[in-house]
């Protein structure tokens, strides 16, 4: 597991037990923190929507999501990217604690 998806639980630890949080770039890089129960159901919602195979005679303007081996590719991503520091001072306020 990265940094980036278990951000939330080491960023509450250290915070609940008044340690310091790394930060790096003065906290000023942007993610995505997506929960994890919005890509879980976006995975379902793709599965329901499997792209068929090209009809025959296509094969002169090909396009992924209907060739012979069928694929797409979806972005289930939060896509809102929130500066580092915002994060954790939301946390902050969630917790009414601060970090030393």
């Amino acid at each position: 597991m990265g940094p980036a998806r278990h951000a939330l639980f080491l960023f509450t630890k250290n915070i609940l037990a008044g340690k310091p949080i790394d930060v790096f770039n003065y906290g000023h890089h942007r993610r995505d923190f997506t929960y994890v129960e919005d890509i879980a159901q976006g995975v379902v919602r793709a599965c329901d929507r499997l792209p068929r195979g090209m009809p025959a005679g296509t094969s002169d303007a090909p396009d992924p999501a209907t060739s012979k081996g069928p694929y797409r590719l979806y972005n289930i991503g939060n896509n809102q990217p929130v500066e580092l520091m915002t994060y954790i001072r939301t946390l902050e306020s969630a917790w009414a604690r601060r970090p030393r």
